[in-house]
């Protein structure tokens, strides 16, 4: 949290003048009011884009006015933080910073041009990112806008097949296929944790593929079987399961969706 929120509050011009106030108070020099302010003016802190240069421009300036270039550096990240520890701080910075954004065209292309993946955790948040978008241009510049983004995103969501119908005024509802495809995926990520499991896994993956070179009975047959290998192997993860066979696992779990599903199990 400290390197991120200290970089919020060096952005904001009002707590960085804060924060060269109290530092200047906590050195116990007396400096006049009106020496203070000119000598901040005079240094461009609150002008300098790169954070570091305006934090060596403040570190400057106090070296000056206390005497002592290293004192001043000390007390400056005593102060900074001291801030970050203080939510309510943090949110007033933040909450400026975002209200600088939103209302500066360049800025607010540039910060969403700066958006990583790794800032979105997992496909709800990105759904939700992508919602969102429609009702903030909407606000901004009416249908026109909000519309052009909705068929924009259309067109990306097919262009990609990316498995999700978009309804007005901008809902990302998923596909059956979607589904599947989610579920999928998260039974690779729950598999590839283990090494038996990842090679069961594999094998079923690979049988489902050599599929598309024959379909003969065998193959099916060898699928259905890799198949079974892994739900067996999986079931026995699940706590409380102590027996080894499919059908046998299904007795002892209990949390099934319905009973039918169970004994669709046992009878396979």
């Amino acid at each position: 949290m400290g390197d991120d929120a200290q970089v919020i509050l060096l952005s904001d011009s009002i707590q960085l003048r804060e924060a060269f106030d109290r530092t200047l108070s906590m050195s116990g020099v007396e400096i006049e009011l009106a020496t203070a302010e000119v000598a901040f003016g005079a240094s461009g802190a609150t002008y300098r884009e790169d954070l570091h240069q305006r934090r060596s421009a403040i570190e400057e300036c106090l070296g000056t006015l206390i005497g002592d270039a290293a004192s001043a550096k000390k007390l400056l990240a005593q102060t900074l933080s001291d801030s970050t520890r203080d939510p309510k701080r943090r949110a007033e910075a933040k909450a400026r910073a975002r209200d600088d954004i939103i209302n500066d065209a360049f800025k607010s292309r540039h910060a969403f041009e700066q958006v990583q993946s790794s800032e979105i955790v997992g496909e709800i948040a990105l759904v939700r990112f992508l919602e969102s978008a429609f009702e903030i241009l909407d606000d901004v510049g009416g249908d026109p806008l909000s519309n052009r983004y909705f068929n924009l995103l259309s067109q990306f969501i097919d262009k990609f097949s990316l498995r999700y119908d978009l309804r007005r005024p901008c809902i990302l509802c998923p596909t059956l296929p979607g589904v599947f495809a989610s579920l999928f995926r998260d039974l690779r990520a729950i598999t590839s944790q283990d090494a038996h499991l990842d090679s069961l896994m594999k094998d079923f993956e690979e049988s489902v593929r050599d599929l598309r070179i024959d379909c003969s009975d065998g193959r099916i047959k060898t699928t259905i079987q890799k198949q079974v290998n892994l739900l067996e192997a999986l079931g026995q993860i699940h706590p409380g399961v102590r027996r080894k066979t499919l059908g046998a696992i299904s007795k002892q779990i209990k949390n099934w969706p319905h009973e039918e599903v169970m004994r669709a199990l046992q009878s396979l």
